[in-house]
């Protein structure tokens, strides 16, 4: 079973970022964009709520998602596709844009999908994914099966060093920083023992889906005393961070 299959749910992207976070990355990143772009593509856009508001300041816009119930709410020019096989051609945008893609690909996807940023790039890569996340701190716990699976589908992790690491030597970076809200940092070693002792997991979301049974109706979890003061330990005397981390790289002049 798709491990995302919440991303082909048209009711998801219709509450999608209800609160407003995406709004303050967007600010953010249009700072940061090289002013000699012209050209975008936003792959991973959802329902196009970062891919408007690049619409209204760069001449070409489109975007690419691989979800069609998500790119009916986007008006404009799009791309119904996978991100490892994305049909256009070679150097064709100056700027490839990603917001919190491509965490949730498997290892094989996710390697395509850096090859074909990589190809489709004239200019520049830019990509932002969540800073270190605890991935332990996201887990739900099927009710039905067992499965125990991230909240919002992501299946990898990235730290600077990782993140930096993932493009060849043609291109060079221009950024990379850590950005936005701040957060706990937590222990993922805490969120495990708290699990295992305590037997208690993360919330699972509206739309979360078991990837292994396919249930949507899940139990919400049971806190006691020891699940509680491990979750204060983890929130309180670990530090904070910020919650996103951004990479900008150019592709070198030959």
């Amino acid at each position: 079973m798709n491990h995302n299959i919440q991303f082909h749910d048209k009711n998801l992207w219709s509450k999608y970022d209800k609160n407003n976070f995406i709004a303050q990355k967007t600010e953010f990143l249009k700072k940061v964009i090289p002013p000699d772009v012209k050209s975008v593509i936003d792959i991973g856009c959802g329902n196009g709520l970062i891919t408007r508001e690049l619409k209204n300041i760069f001449p070409v816009v489109v975007g690419c998602d691989i979800s069609a119930e998500a790119l009916s709410f986007i008006e404009g020019e799009t791309i119904c596709s996978s991100c490892d096989s994305i049909p256009v051609s070679d150097q064709s945008f100056d700027l490839v844009f990603s917001s919190e893609m491509i965490e949730h690909l498997d290892d094989t996807v996710l390697k395509g999908a850096i090859s074909e940023m990589s190809r489709i790039s004239r200019k520049y890569i830019l990509i932002t994914v969540p800073n270190s996340e605890v991935m332990a701190g996201a887990e739900v716990k099927c009710n039905i099966c067992g499965c125990v699976f991230h909240q919002s589908g992501h299946l990898q992790r990235f730290t600077e060093k990782r993140l930096n690491a993932l493009f060849s030597n043609d291109f060079s970076i221009l950024m990379s920083q850590p950005f936005g809200a701040h957060v706990s940092r937590r222990f993922g070693s805490l969120i495990k023992l708290r699990q295992r002792l305590f037997g208690q997991y993360d919330a699972a979301g509206e739309f979360s889906v078991c990837p292994s049974c396919g249930n949507r109706n899940f139990k919400w979890p049971v806190s006691n005393i020891g699940s509680k003061v491990i979750n204060f330990i983890n929130t309180y005397f670990t530090g904070r961070k910020n919650y996103w981390y951004l990479l900008l790289l150019e592709r070198k002049r030959n």
